[in-house]
């Protein structure tokens, strides 16, 4: 079992263009699994969602394709047993007693890898979705999904009652997954060096990657930033920012590319949400300096003219070789593979270090404010309060993150750059009875 996409306007000259961007099944005979198929357009159209919303978001392209992956494993599963027909399949006996055990140990795997849990939830996700699917269409006998009530965390803290949290209903025998700790971030001095390191050698890619670590922006958004979404230094007829961003000591730029999330259509880079970011002022500068200066001359060199050799799109940046937009596994290879970077240092772990260092530094800001200037006379309450508001007021809007869980794992990380920082005895004391050393005396 495997999937394809259809040729380029294949479809769309049909005058069919929701199928263009839908990936087809094929079985490994060459035959068409209609059932399967049919799954796929629904789900890929929101006409069909495994949740209970009346308007279920449309996947984009890259969802589209992962909802194809799962299913073919799924698919291939049933195949690998005769009797494992789908049709007939239960819940607890063939799903939680077979297919799920099979994705541990890397039977059931398309890679043959054994897979986190994580992923084990997504894949029986997808696999029951299908079944329950093929029930209400009536291509199988009813599938039933047991389902137990579990209490969640509140996604924001704007009312009372939050700290209760929700009550939700989640598919019995989910597996429980614990939430990956953010790795050992690299000190300043050391992410000094590797950004000198790559600005030797390249230094358009090292502005887009002091971009990242220095306004929190994921790789793709970075990467497909446009010309018209960073603004002009023009105010009042002269070539200045605007007095209000000089005095916040940041420039805004909204991204509106490569945002994850929805986008306006499947293929496209164009998302349904933006948000916006804060450049600070020197990096700014240099931003426009590159946009006025560096990036026209880069052009020119490669068209010389020649209109038609422009295949920038207006993206902000282009690589220094061939004068054209680069692609994020390029990038990627350019952070990870320069002189002197940190031991798995990577340009989500930009983003990680952003996050952590806003942290620490409006904490800082906000105890000098409140005359704390003693760390010792502090209260380690307070502080944690501080962090947490930090994080919620400031740093979940900045991040794009949609849940607030994910956005509170930077405290726990914040907390042991201020110990090195500032050296608050509780903090210390805490550092100290969890190490080893306190457990061996």
């Amino acid at each position: 079992m495997r999937w394809v996409m259809p040729p380029d306007r294949f479809f769309s000259d049909k005058n069919v263009p929701k199928l263009q961007y839908i990936p087809i099944l094929i079985s490994e005979d060459g035959s068409y699994p209609l059932e399967a198929n049919t799954y796929m357009v629904e789900r890929s159209c929101g006409e069909w969602a495994p949740g209970e919303e009346d308007y279920p978001p449309i996947p984009t392209l890259k969802s589209r394709q992962g909802i194809a992956d799962r299913l073919c494993a799924f698919l291939r599963y049933c195949r690998q047993v005769p009797s494992n027909d789908w049709r007939l399949m239960t819940y607890a006996e063939h799903l939680l007693g077979e297919y799920q055990p099979g994705l541990l140990k890397g039977t059931c795997s398309a890679s043959g890898n054994t897979l986190q849990p994580a992923t084990v939830n997504v894949y029986l996700d997808e696999a029951t979705a299908f079944l329950r699917w093929a029930a209400e269409r009536g291509y199988r006998g009813p599938f039933k999904v047991p389902r137990r009530r579990v209490r969640v965390r509140a996604s924001s803290g704007n009312h009372s009652h939050s700290n209760r949290g929700k009550v939700v209903f989640q598919r019995h025998g989910k597996m429980q997954v614990i939430g990956d700790p953010l790795p050992s971030l690299p000190t300043d001095q050391e992410v000094g060096r590797w950004t000198n390191s790559v600005r030797s050698r390249a230094p358009v890619k090292a502005l887009l990657f002091e971009f990242i670590v220095r306004t929190g922006a994921r790789l793709s958004e970075a990467n497909q930033l446009r010309l018209a979404c960073f603004p002009d230094k023009s105010y009042e007829g002269s070539e200045r920012w605007n007095p209000r961003w000089l005095k916040r000591g940041c420039v805004p730029v909204t991204l509106r590319y490569g945002v994850k999330g929805g986008k306006v259509e499947p293929a496209s880079s164009i998302s349904t949400r933006s948000r916006t970011i804060e450049v600070p002022i020197d990096l700014a500068d240099r931003m426009w300096h590159y946009k006025q200066l560096i990036r026209p001359t880069i052009l020119r060199r490669f068209t010389r003219g020649d209109r038609s050799k422009d295949r920038s799109d207006g993206r902000f940046w282009l690589g220094e070789s061939k004068g054209q937009p680069v692609s994020n596994a390029m990038l990627y290879k350019a952070w990870t593979k320069a002189r002197h970077c940190p031991t798995g240092w990577n340009p989500h772990d930009g983003r990680h270090f952003f996050a952590v260092e806003k942290i620490c530094e409006q904490t800082r800001l906000l105890m000098r404010h409140h005359g704390h200037h003693d760390p010792s006379t502090t209260s380690i309450g307070w502080l944690h309060g501080l962090l947490a508001g930090q994080v919620r007021l400031i740093l979940s809007p900045l991040m794009g993150h949609v849940s607030e869980n994910t956005t509170m794992r930077y405290l726990k990380c914040a907390h042991h750059r201020l110990i090195d920082a500032i050296g608050h005895p509780a903090l210390d004391w805490n550092e100290l009875i969890d190490s080893d050393s306190w457990n061996d005396q």
